[in-house]
């Protein structure tokens, strides 16, 4: 089975994509924020505005 897009609608209720996006933000911050730590010593300007575009 194929699967597309509106599939995927039929599978998961509004509830279970609002929940599933909330989680995935949460998470990308979460990296973000031990991805930071780690490179504290190492990273640039360039990397942070790079993980601020993917963090909001």
């Amino acid at each position: 089975m194929k699967i597309s897009r509106s599939n995927i609608r039929g599978f998961f209720s509004d509830l279970d994509v609002k929940i599933w996006l909330k989680q995935k933000k949460t998470l990308t911050k979460a990296f973000t924020r031990w991805f930071l730590i780690r490179n504290l010593n190492s990273h640039t300007v360039w990397g942070i505005n790079v993980f601020k575009h993917f963090a909001t």
